[in-house]
């Protein structure tokens, strides 16, 4: 669970998926950080203009990823903008994927910290 007021709730019960054990859940939460901002890079100005196939494939690529977070707004963001590209979309979904990232290292930092 997060216990850091000021970042985004973690909606995932690590528990369910690994147990009590700190050292999987850190591998877990390094892969989900490096599949968000792989999402994020798919969002980059440079690779949005060419089209949203990027984006696409790796929110495909990550769908494990998605599924464990159980976060239903940054679920909604990535299935309204596959159908629909907005730039209020594509800055929503940057921001979500900007505060799980936040709120993922904040939980990294207390497991190393434990």
């Amino acid at each position: 669970m997060n216990t850091k007021s000021d970042n985004r709730p973690l909606f995932i019960d690590f528990e369910v998926h690994i147990g009590d054990n700190p050292d999987l859940k850190k591998e877990l939460m390094e892969c989900m950080i490096i599949d968000i901002c792989e999402l994020q890079q798919s969002l980059d100005p440079s690779v949005i203009q060419n089209g949203l196939e990027p984006f696409r494939k790796t929110s495909h690529k990550i769908v494990g990823t998605l599924s464990l977070l159980n976060d239903k707004e940054l679920t909604d963001a990535i299935e309204t903008l596959k159908h629909q590209e907005t730039d209020e979309h594509i800055t929503l979904l940057k921001r979500l994927s900007h505060d799980i990232i936040k709120s993922l290292t904040a939980e990294l930092e207390i497991i190393n910290d434990g």
